[in-house]
């Protein structure tokens, strides 16, 4: 909203693009800051009023299949959970309001997060409301493939002019290896195993945020550099118009993800729950 309000503006666009040298990665990087902060302040702002409210309805149920793990857990008992929620919420705020909405790179990371985000609060409410242990297996696994496969289609759709479109790149070297239409199924493999990786990890206070910290700010500063054209070239990494953008919401995610920690750092007055662990893999 902030892009395109500026971009409306042309007085303050102009002003901007004066402070900024001409250089519309220093706007890119006052917008990922932005993000990064209001992202941390909304979810420090909310989560007290968000626990309480899942404290009243959502607790943890420690229900493992070894006696030995629920004995280890017992503590966990009655400890709310579904926290996801205000972190996917404060991701979505903040690259609402910071990043460049026109852009599908923006689009289809937001639909991924709302998505993955919504399947996991249906797995967590169906393990806390019922004596089942959220969905099965293979509906969770249906709803990830279907979820992954619509936005790798619509990421391949929306670049058809890019010639590496369909090939994984090594940065070391340049070495392109064309995958066709095996593109698609390697994009759902990654969609899918991230998701699940994050969500084995959440298991212990702060591990799951405290990974996804250093990993969005590693992935924040990758899509940074493949969308600058000169530090793409320096550092030998593939250069991708417009893949700047998603810094913006990779920034988000480790704001939100700092301020969830100061609820989640031991002892945990919230889990993150699939809610959480699903979108930000």
């Amino acid at each position: 909203m902030l892009y395109w309000w500026l971009q409306s503006n042309r007085p303050w666009g102009d002003q901007w693009e004066l402070v900024s040298s001409g250089d519309s990665h220093v706007y890119l990087t006052a917008r990922t800051a932005l993000a990064t902060v209001s992202a941390f302040l909304l979810a420090l702002a909310f989560g007290p009023y968000a626990i309480a409210w899942l404290k009243s309805r959502f607790r943890e149920r420690v229900d493992s299949a070894s006696a030995r793990l629920n004995e280890l857990h017992a503590s966990k008992n009655a400890t709310p959970t579904m926290g996801g929620i205000f972190i996917v919420a404060a991701i979505i705020v903040a690259a609402l309001l910071f990043g460049d909405l026109s852009s599908p790179y923006v689009q289809q990371a937001i639909t991924v997060v709302a998505l993955y985000g919504v399947l996991g609060a249906c797995d967590d409410w169906i393990k806390i409301r019922t004596s089942r242990r959220g969905l099965t297996v293979l509906q969770k696994f249906l709803g990830q493939l279907l979820v992954g496969a619509g936005v790798v289609l619509w990421l391949w759709a929306s670049h058809p002019a890019d010639a590496h479109r369909d090939a994984i790149i090594v940065p070391i070297g340049g070495y392109v290896l064309p995958l066709g239409l095996l593109f698609l199924g390697w994009g759902v493999l990654v969609l899918v195993g991230a998701s699940n990786g994050v969500n084995l990890t959440d298991g212990l206070d702060g591990l799951a945020g405290g990974c996804l910290v250093f990993a969005g700010a590693a992935f924040a500063t990758l899509s940074y550099l493949a969308g600058h054209h000169v530090m793409a070239e320096y550092l030998s990494i593939p250069y991708q118009a417009g893949a700047g953008e998603l810094a913006v919401l990779f920034g988000a995610m480790v704001g939100a993800t700092l301020g969830f920690l100061w609820f989640n750092c031991y002892p945990a007055q919230v889990f993150m729950g699939d809610a959480g662990s699903l979108p930000t893999g």
